[in-house]
């Protein structure tokens, strides 16, 4: 792969690192400084996918996208085509323009042809999605701003940057958060996370990572946290009565926060765990609260399963849409997929048609209070969804067998990614996965050269009987002639 299309390997910190050292070396190189200036530093932030945490350079004013060896930005997708789109930099932006690929180029929950793109925004490719940044938003390490010393980039996400970072006056670590730049003029998100924020730093959670600081330095918004090791929570391989027993951690630690002004995560990766094992929750996720406020969960693929019905259909989030996600997050974890799956937002919409799996229809050994619950939380109607301290309370007395779920069928989801159509494949916009189909070998294909050199021996071999039998007759007539 070329220039800033590496593909990084390693996990998602080992990609940040070499991302973040591929953008810095470009950005201080002589040769590129007139090119970035008239370009205005465009890079590509991959949000989501294989290869997430990668950073690439915009280092060309033209850049192909796709599957293909000769792309510049390659994707391992396979619903990517060969060359799937092309991105054109410009002053104000980068226009994106799909190739006529199969499976199509999404911004904002449609398929586009041409796009102007400009800073923050995101477009998806298949599970793949990118987010347009400037490359001098990421600070190089020793880099002081206000009373911290940046140290190694932690995660980066389409709305924060994280580092771990030093207090320089009182020496201690910490998890520098710092907003992105294209954010800082919003209020409304502003005034949520300070709100927020505040009634962390003053209550004393031992589940909740504790705010150290919140500032405004050199037109940035910081966040500095507790640096806490953690990890994020693995559900695989749990028994029912383990997945539970987590799922009532969760359920206890919403219903202390949610008055307060804490969202439910969007997904399962949004939920952590110390060095312990024990539960730890980062509140709050400011990606989540600019997701849901701006309505991107009813258009990026990855948070579209979180979409309540109302919201799908265009009516606005509030709480009664919160208790919604719980109930796709309680069921995601008790089942190992999400209620319903599609890639676009008219997926969703056509599946409102169509009744939702029971949870014991794809695990029958959930117990049927908990399915009943869960069903609940789900309901089309937003006024039928029990409130989250009624599901907490009564959580802790369901009594979840010992065992690791099995599904229901043989063909069940797996805990994993859903099935998508290949690349190469017509599929309209609003096209469903296909069904899966059983696999049936084929038989395996036999060699030419094989067959007839086996077709040559056998000839041979017939022609040397003939010559045999016939050379016997001839002896016998020859030896009885009078």
């Amino acid at each position: 792969m070329r220039g800033g299309g590496r593909n990084y390997t390693g996990g998602p910190r080992a990609a940040l690192s070499a991302g973040a050292a591929v953008l810095r070396a470009f950005v201080t190189s002589p040769r590129t400084c007139g090119i970035l200036t008239r370009m205005q530093k465009w890079a590509l932030l991959q949000t989501e996918g294989p290869g997430k945490g990668r950073i690439v350079p915009l280092e060309k004013e033209s850049r192909t996208i796709g599957r293909g060896a000769d792309a510049h930005i390659r994707i391992t997708d396979t619903m990517a085509s060969r060359h799937h789109a092309r991105l054109l930099a410009g002053e104000h932006g980068c226009i994106l323009t799909d190739e006529g690929s199969a499976n199509g180029t999404v911004v904002d929950g449609e398929r586009i042809k041409e796009r102007l793109l400009t800073l923050g925004e995101t477009f998806t490719i298949g599970q793949c999605s990118f987010h347009l940044i400037m490359s001098d938003e990421l600070l190089a390490p020793g880099r002081s701003i206000g009373v911290w010393e940046i140290g190694e980039l932690l995660d980066v996400d389409a709305v924060t940057w994280r580092y771990r970072a030093r207090q320089k006056i009182l020496e201690r670590e910490v998890e520098l958060e710092i907003l992105r730049a294209s954010l800082t003029g919003d209020e409304e998100l502003l005034e949520l996370l300070r709100s927020l924020l505040r009634r962390i730093a003053a209550a004393s959670d031992p589940q909740i990572v504790p705010v150290f600081d919140l500032a405004e330095t050199e037109g940035r918004m910081l966040v500095a946290r507790r640096f806490t090791p953690r990890a994020t929570l693995v559900w695989e391989g749990l028994t029912l009565r383990e997945r539970g027993e987590r799922i009532g951690e969760v359920l206890a630690m919403l219903d202390r926060w949610a008055e307060r002004g804490a969202g439910v995560p969007l997904g399962l990766d949004r939920l952590m765990a110390d060095q312990e094992g024990r539960l730890l929750f980062r509140v709050p996720a400011a990606l989540d609260l600019h997701v849901v406020r701006r309505r991107l969960h009813t258009a990026v693929p990855a948070y579209l399963p979180y979409a309540a019905p109302e919201e799908l259909a265009g009516g606005p989030p509030g709480p009664r849409a919160e208790l919604y996600r719980l109930g796709v997050l309680v069921f995601h974890a008790l089942t190992g997929r999400t209620p319903r799956e599609g890639r676009t937002r008219a997926d969703f919409l056509q599946a409102l048609s169509q009744p939702l799996p029971g949870a014991r229809e794809l695990s029958p050994q959930i117990p049927p209070r908990a399915a009943q619950l869960v069903a609940a939380l789900l309901s089309e109607n937003p006024a039928a969804r029990p409130e989250i301290a009624a599901v907490a309370k009564e959580w802790p007395a369901i009594q979840f067998p010992a065992r690791v779920p099995v599904p229901a069928r043989n063909d069940a989801p797996r805990e994993s990614a859903p099935a998508v159509p290949r690349a190469g494949r017509e599929s309209a916009p609003d096209a469903r996965p296909e069904p899966r189909r059983p696999f049936v070998p084929k038989p395996a294909p036999r060699d030419s050269t094989a067959r007839r050199a086996a077709a040559a021996i056998a000839a041979l071999a017939a022609a040397a009987g003939v010559f045999f039998l016939s050379s016997r007759i001839v002896y016998w007539l020859l030896g009885n002639a009078p």
